[in-house]
């Protein structure tokens, strides 16, 4: 049963998968022990290096939020290097943000496919998607950015007030 979770699994799952389960047996593992893991799960395929800064890189938007990052250590008088996994920091508004922004993104595509794209109501939209992916920005950069109450309430508003669905 678990080998057909595994198949299921992305590339880049199993790997993230992997190195947290040695983790959390207080492991390490080195570039050499990833990438010999890495061909095991891709059959052979001698392509890690390229693959790495995919697994290094914070800002990708997996569901599992998990990315790796060096973990330096001194042992006997060695330095360690090895990768240890991560988790990214997700702002708590940035899911809603992301579906209201495709909601006006439809309303929007829907009032200008009817020729409806003069109307005062049509601009007033368009203001608030650009508010909307402002708001989206400095929450991906910044996990902890504050989004005022009046903000959110004037977001929460645009469903009632301009019928979006």
């Amino acid at each position: 049963m678990a080998s057909q979770h595994n198949e299921k699994q992305t590339l880049t799952a199993q790997m993230l998968g992997w190195i947290q389960l040695k983790n959390t047996q207080g492991i390490y593992p080195t570039y050499t022990q990833i990438n010999n893991k890495y061909k095991d799960f891709s059959n052979g395929s001698n392509s890690f290096s390229h693959h790495l800064p995919n697994l290094r890189n914070e800002q990708t938007e997996r569901t599992c939020r998990r990315f790796i990052v060096k973990h330096k250590r001194r042992i006997d008088g060695k330095n360690l290097v090895g990768y240890e996994v991560k988790y990214r920091q997700v702002h708590t508004h940035l899911e809603g943000l992301k579906k209201l922004r495709s909601r006006l993104n439809n309303w929007l595509y829907s009032t200008r496919k009817n020729g409806l794209h003069e109307h005062e109501t049509f601009y007033t939209v368009q203001r608030y998607l650009n508010n909307v992916n402002t708001c989206i920005d400095e929450c991906n950069t910044n996990a902890y950015y504050h989004v005022s109450r009046p903000t959110l309430k004037s977001f929460n508003n645009m469903y009632n007030t301009y019928n979006i669905t």
